[in-house]
């Protein structure tokens, strides 16, 4: 899945990044990234996140041969992709929810990141939404 985020990503300001390794599951690019335990990371909704993720990984069944590596911005200004048809909906100076795939949305999971609450600073909406969130 090749990113149609443009220009956007020049808005995002990475602090801290890890390099993390995924289960199986495909990981979307611009979304939480979740232990899975055993040392894995998933992209599976959880109240607690470990960080947003930096690039497309597809499934282990998908691409048997790519690594498993994922990028994952850790603090900064992040992107996170929000749904396009409540993005308009989500409040700027709130905690960032998530969906059940994982975009920011106006209702769902509330989410950490390392123990701090992700705050929305701006919405940008577009055939392809996003929020920047402060962490």
């Amino acid at each position: 899945m090749a990113s149609n985020a443009g220009i956007v990503t020049g808005k995002q300001y990475v602090r801290f990044a890890e390099t993390l390794e995924a289960d199986t599951a495909e990981v979307f690019e611009f979304r939480p990234v979740f232990s899975a335990g055993g040392g894995t990371y998933t992209a599976t909704v959880a109240a607690s996140a470990v960080g947003i993720s930096q690039f497309y990984l597809p499934a282990l069944a998908d691409a048997p041969t790519d690594s498993r590596l994922l990028s994952v911005a850790t603090s900064g200004l992040l992107l996170v992709e929000a749904d396009s048809a409540t993005a308009s909906a989500i409040t700027v100076g709130s905690a960032l929810i998530v969906d059940a795939v994982g975009r920011a949305s106006n209702a769902g999971t509330a989410i950490t990141i390392a123990g701090n609450t992700p705050v929305v600073r701006e919405v940008l909406v577009g055939q392809r939404s996003f929020v920047l969130v402060a962490v």
